[in-house]
């Protein structure tokens, strides 16, 4: 049987996850999170939940991370070509690299993740729910993978 992956950021999107429980099977039924209070409690409830940042093979974190410091690089490379340059010159991309590089990091892990996690086990679907990195990891994983996302 085709099992449910739900995927949700954090507890701020917990009435939209209730609901979506309440709609699936518990028992053909995954969520992960990036929130580790809200997946210690759904465990509790006897939930099958899942942290994101534990999910990440230790081995794969320098790749992953190097992917996206290129990815970075990339974004702001100096050579006159964005739109800001004009304006603003070729310095800027010192300022944007430091905010920037959590962001990719974070992104490239967690569609790491929700690759991972989907080829792993046979979902036939992914819920993806509220707002946030994680949601529109999943959102473009099960794009990728042709998954049915709700």
């Amino acid at each position: 049987m085709a099992r449910t992956l739900i995927v949700v950021e954090d507890h701020h999107a917990e009435r939209e996850l209730r609901d979506a429980l309440r709609r699936v099977a518990s028992e053909s039924t995954t969520v992960l999170t990036a929130d580790a209070l809200l997946a210690m409690r759904l465990r509790r409830e006897g939930v099958d939940a899942h942290l994101a940042a534990d999910l990440v093979a230790p081995d794969a974190i320098e790749p992953l991370d190097r992917a996206a410091l290129a990815a970075v690089e990339a974004a702001i490379a100096s050579s006159g070509t964005q739109a800001w340059a004009p304006l603003l010159g070729d310095g800027l991309g010192a300022y944007l690299e430091y905010p920037l590089i959590p962001t990719f990091i974070r992104a490239v892990r967690n569609l790491a993740v929700v690759d991972d996690l989907t080829s792993r086990a046979p979902f036939g679907r992914i819920v993806a729910v509220g707002a946030g990195p994680l949601p529109r990891a999943a959102r473009l994983v099960a794009a990728g993978k042709g998954l049915t996302l709700e």
